[in-house]
């Protein structure tokens, strides 16, 4: 009874923290006869995977023929121009880019699909979190700091025994 209590309790707590494909939408609209989701994989400063999933409106059929612009604006207004290919993404019915974000704040993110002679615009706005490395960057320095500190005492202690 209490190992089957223990296995429902760490079954439950191990999924609060699996994240599926850990994307999170920014965007999501149905303009010009096309259906335009965006994900981010992660909303920290640093290598952000951007990927766009491009669909027929009526059945949500991928569009695999489409071209996808990506221009970044960041907080100080500084552009990032990319463009997003199947070629770059693990899932092949998406267009990715990986993008790094330099500074926590809230970017702007324009976005032109083109396919066979149409072409349209999307806009979003996101907030970018500092990343979790730097905001924990002295609970991450203890375990060298031990590694450093036994190594020192260990080479002290061999000095001290040979005298």
């Amino acid at each position: 009874m209490t190992r089957r209590l223990v296995t429902a309790v760490l079954l439950i707590a191990g999924a609060r923290s699996a994240l599926a494909d850990g994307g999170t939408i920014i965007a999501r609209d149905k303009i010009g006869g096309l259906v335009i989701t965006t994900f981010a994989s992660a909303l920290r400063t640093g290598v952000v995977d951007l990927s766009v999933m491009v669909q027929n409106p009526e059945g949500l059929d991928p569009v695999l023929d489409a071209a996808v612009e990506l221009t970044l604006t960041a907080p100080d207004g500084r552009e990032i121009t990319t463009v997003a290919t199947q070629a770059q993404a693990q899932n092949k019915l998406l267009y990715a880019v990986p993008v790094t974000l330099d500074q926590p704040g809230r970017w702007t993110l324009s976005m032109v699909v083109s396919r066979t002679g149409m072409s349209v615009s999307i806009g979003a706005r996101f907030e970018v979190a500092a990343s979790s490395a730097v905001k924990y960057w002295k609970y991450l320095a203890i375990p060298p700091a031990f590694l450093l500190l036994f190594t020192l005492h260990q080479w002290l202690w061999r000095r001290q025994g040979r005298q």
